[in-house]
């Protein structure tokens, strides 16, 4: 959405909403609140601005449906190619990994997201959304076909393929699909979960592993040693699928940021995480991952 465009929104939305704040701006969106911190503003950009609107706000509906705690849509609307929604502000802090104990609590809530998700009617097919308008034949489709023709020149994408066919049977369940811990927040043992445009529809894994990949590249981003592994152990976080789909998700975060990115992912610690015989042994390796990528200017 061009800026004059984006003026002319929060000019027309002020009038029932008030004032809004400096922008959080996000690699595929831009986020506004309003002053007295009632409303969040999304304005969706970069790749596919009004199929992510749609499954978000889909999504938000049948997760509330399904008792979770979730924002409420106020607003939407499409504008030609760009998107935009304002839902409510829901109460609690983000979770934070500044400790180990940090990283445990957060997993354990990764954990009662993944339960209440599975707990709803499974879905026919995986794919992205909660819908059935973008269904696949099978997880590994739908996981490779998230990467670009540059990841399929890559040393280890045939290995990667390989893997992530194991996760062909195991059975489907509604995701978040970007589980991180600024998208947890908690009041008073209460969770509220929030940012579900990445929604989509797999084995419930997905999630935890999308979970730790983040845990493990802010860990890094933000200098601190992070304890995932052990945490892992402690809450028995142990699935054999882990090692492949953190593979993937570290290599689907490069092939979305710098043209060259994914090039540089280090084809010898990709094998290593994909042979990996344990998540703990796949955390470690990981870790490994994201320093280099670190060093080379990733952009988180």
């Amino acid at each position: 959405m061009a800026a004059e465009s984006v003026r002319d929104l929060l000019v027309d939305l002020s009038s029932r909403y008030g004032d809004w704040c400096t922008p959080v701006v996000k690699p595929f969106s831009l986020n506004f609140r309003n002053a007295e911190g009632s409303a969040i503003l999304k304005i969706y950009r970069g790749i596919d601005p009004v199929r992510r609107q749609e499954r978000e706000i889909q999504a938000l509906s049948s997760a509330f449906k399904c008792g979770l705690k979730t924002p409420q849509v106020l607003e939407a609307e499409r504008l030609g190619p760009d998107a935009w929604v304002l839902v409510t502000v829901v109460p609690g802090r983000p979770l934070t990994l500044g400790k180990s104990v940090d990283m445990e609590e957060y997993l354990h809530y990764v954990q009662a997201l993944t339960r209440a998700l599975a707990d709803q009617q499974p879905p026919a097919a995986p794919g992205a959304g909660w819908g059935h308008n973008h269904d696949f034949h099978s997880t590994s489709e739908y996981l490779t076909g998230m990467l670009s023709a540059r990841a399929r020149r890559t040393s280890w994408w045939l290995e990667l393929c390989s893997k992530l066919a194991d996760l062909d049977g195991a059975p489907l369940v509604h995701l978040h699909g970007d589980v991180k811990p600024e998208h947890i927040l908690v009041e008073a043992g209460r969770m509220y979960v929030v940012d579900w445009e990445a929604c989509a529809r797999g084995p419930a894994v997905m999630d935890v592993a999308d979970a730790v990949f983040h845990a493990v590249r802010d860990y890094q981003y933000d200098s601190v040693e992070g304890c995932v592994a052990s945490a892992l152990r402690a809450l028995a976080l142990t699935d054999h699928n882990m090692p492949p789909l953190l593979a993937w998700r570290v290599a689907l975060w490069a092939d979305r940021r710098r043209q060259l990115d994914i090039e540089g992912l280090p084809g010898q610690l990709m094998t290593e995480l994909l042979t990996s015989v344990t998540a703990v042994d796949a955390c470690t390796v990981l870790i490994r991952i994201v320093r280099e990528m670190c060093k080379t200017g990733t952009p988180r």
